[in-house]
């Protein structure tokens, strides 16, 4: 099986480690094809000093050095995504280290435990994800979390009225499906009752 493309649940995606710098990335990019986008969200720390200006005779100095400090930390912790190939690979960053990373049905090389993720039925996919799960995933709308090995999917499977399912090779976001692996369970809690605990086994 081909190792560049193998899932290493919590650990990394073939030569690509979780917590590994974008000069890290750079230096596997030529196995992943050629870096298309980049893109980053918005520094929250530009204009600080012209805000504080017009704010400075309501509040004190350490009343915006705290403020300064708050607002600093958190565009530190902004993300930065990595798109190579033509959308076959999605590099996603926080805090300038790596945090996921996302394929796509174009790169079908995509594995786990020795088998093409994508090659399979989606029913066939989630019951190997469940299996080395050790535990049922949890479902919403087309999405998919299995907490135990950090990894989700979309349009593997759908949820309607409650009720879970593969979905269908006829649908057409079948042809969009993505796995991701991630450094952390994906379990936000502010989303916890909005997911479906399922087992395809």
């Amino acid at each position: 099986m081909d190792n560049e493309w193998t899932i290493r649940p919590k650990i990394g995606f073939g030569l690509i480690s979780f917590g590994m710098t974008v000069e890290g990335v750079a230096g596997v990019s030529s196995v992943y094809g050629p870096l298309d986008t980049v893109t980053e969200d918005a520094d929250l720390s530009a204009g600080l000093d012209d805000t504080f200006a017009l704010f400075s005779q309501f509040a004190t100095e350490e009343d915006l050095a705290a403020v300064r400090a708050a607002v600093e930390e958190k565009a530190g912790q902004q993300g930065r995504q990595e798109i190579y190939n033509g959308g076959r690979v999605f590099v996603m960053y926080e805090a300038g280290r790596v945090a996921s990373v996302m394929t796509s049905v174009r790169e079908n090389r995509t594995n786990l435990n020795d088998t093409l993720l994508f090659d399979l039925p989606a029913v066939d996919a989630l019951k190997l994800l469940e299996r080395a799960n050790g535990a049922p995933g949890r479902y919403r709308s087309t999405g998919a979390a299995f907490d135990n090995i950090a990894v989700t999917t979309d349009a593997f499977s759908i949820v309607t009225r409650g009720q879970v399912t593969p979905l269908a090779a006829s649908d057409e976001r079948f042809a969009e499906r993505t796995i991701e692996a991630q450094a952390d369970a994906y379990n936000p809690p502010e989303e916890a009752e909005s997911w479906i605990i399922h087992s395809f086994l």
